[in-house]
Protein backbone atom coordinates (compact mmCIF):
# COMPACT_ATOMS: atom_id res chain seq x y z
CA UNK A 1 0.00 0.00 0.00
CA UNK A 2 0.60 3.73 -0.54
CA UNK A 3 1.16 6.79 1.37
CA UNK A 4 -2.49 7.65 3.45
CA UNK A 5 -3.64 11.45 4.92
CA UNK A 6 -4.66 9.43 8.23
CA UNK A 7 -7.46 11.47 10.31
CA UNK A 8 -9.05 11.31 14.01
CA UNK A 9 -12.45 12.83 14.80
CA UNK A 10 -13.18 14.83 17.37
CA UNK A 11 -10.21 14.91 19.61
CA UNK A 12 -6.90 16.52 18.05
CA UNK A 13 -3.44 14.64 18.70
CA UNK A 14 -0.02 16.00 18.63
CA UNK A 15 2.81 14.41 16.39
CA UNK A 16 5.96 12.86 18.80
CA UNK A 17 7.54 11.35 16.46
CA UNK A 18 8.12 10.88 12.36
CA UNK A 19 10.32 7.60 11.80
CA UNK A 20 11.33 5.87 8.10
CA UNK A 21 11.61 2.26 7.58
CA UNK A 22 15.00 2.21 9.60
CA UNK A 23 13.87 3.59 12.19
CA UNK A 24 15.99 7.10 11.85
CA UNK A 25 14.20 10.70 12.78
CA UNK A 26 12.97 12.38 9.45
CA UNK A 27 12.44 15.94 11.39
CA UNK A 28 16.27 16.32 12.45
CA UNK A 29 17.69 19.03 9.88
CA UNK A 30 20.62 18.03 8.48
CA UNK A 31 20.33 14.89 8.90
CA UNK A 32 20.32 11.78 5.97
CA UNK A 33 17.29 11.25 6.75
CA UNK A 34 15.66 14.33 7.21
CA UNK A 35 12.39 14.51 5.32
CA UNK A 36 11.47 18.33 4.44
CA UNK A 37 7.34 17.76 4.25
CA UNK A 38 7.61 16.76 7.93
CA UNK A 39 9.26 20.17 8.83
CA UNK A 40 7.58 21.70 11.86
CA UNK A 41 5.29 18.93 12.41
CA UNK A 42 6.30 18.12 15.94
CA UNK A 43 4.65 19.28 19.00
CA UNK A 44 1.58 20.92 16.99
CA UNK A 45 -2.11 19.84 17.13
CA UNK A 46 -3.82 18.44 14.58
CA UNK A 47 -6.55 16.26 13.33
CA UNK A 48 -4.61 14.86 9.63
CA UNK A 49 -1.46 13.51 9.14
CA UNK A 50 -0.04 12.37 5.97
CA UNK A 51 1.73 8.93 6.86
CA UNK A 52 4.29 8.13 3.86
CA UNK A 53 4.90 4.35 2.96
CA UNK A 54 6.79 2.38 5.65
CA UNK A 55 6.71 5.78 8.12
CA UNK A 56 5.63 5.10 11.35
CA UNK A 57 4.27 8.46 12.80
CA UNK A 58 3.85 8.57 17.29
CA UNK A 59 1.48 10.70 18.22
CA UNK A 60 -0.07 11.47 21.65
CA UNK A 61 -3.95 12.99 22.25
CA UNK A 62 -5.92 13.06 25.87
CA UNK A 63 -9.71 13.02 26.20
CA UNK A 64 -10.42 15.28 28.80
CA UNK A 65 -13.78 16.63 27.66
CA UNK A 66 -15.38 13.80 25.41
CA UNK A 67 -16.99 10.83 26.10
CA UNK A 68 -18.37 8.19 23.11
CA UNK A 69 -17.66 6.83 19.99
CA UNK A 70 -16.10 8.28 17.05
CA UNK A 71 -13.88 6.86 14.58
CA UNK A 72 -9.98 7.50 12.75
CA UNK A 73 -9.35 6.37 9.29
CA UNK A 74 -7.34 6.87 6.62
CA UNK A 75 -8.93 10.21 4.77
CA UNK A 76 -9.28 7.77 1.25
CA UNK A 77 -12.48 6.73 1.32
CA UNK A 78 -12.23 3.30 -0.38
CA UNK A 79 -9.27 2.32 2.19
CA UNK A 80 -11.37 3.05 5.06
CA UNK A 81 -13.88 0.55 3.38
CA UNK A 82 -10.97 -1.67 2.83
CA UNK A 83 -10.17 -1.78 6.48
CA UNK A 84 -8.29 1.18 7.60
CA UNK A 85 -11.01 3.06 9.73
CA UNK A 86 -11.22 2.05 13.52
CA UNK A 87 -14.02 2.32 16.33
CA UNK A 88 -12.98 3.98 19.44
CA UNK A 89 -14.57 4.52 22.53
CA UNK A 90 -13.51 6.74 25.43
CA UNK A 91 -15.52 5.97 28.71
CA UNK A 92 -15.36 7.06 32.11
CA UNK A 93 -13.52 5.01 34.81
CA UNK A 94 -15.86 2.43 36.34
CA UNK A 95 -18.32 3.04 33.11
CA UNK A 96 -18.87 -0.53 32.56
CA UNK A 97 -22.34 -0.38 31.11
CA UNK A 98 -20.52 1.98 28.19
CA UNK A 99 -17.97 -0.52 27.11
CA UNK A 100 -20.64 -2.91 26.09
CA UNK A 101 -21.74 -3.02 22.34
CA UNK A 102 -25.16 -3.76 21.43
CA UNK A 103 -26.36 -5.53 18.57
Amino acid sequence: MGSHPFHIHVNPFQVVGIFDDEGRDVTIEGTEAYDPDYADMLGGWRDTVYVKRNYRIVIRTRYRRYVGDFVMHCHFASHGDEGMMQNIRIQTRGDRAAGMTHH
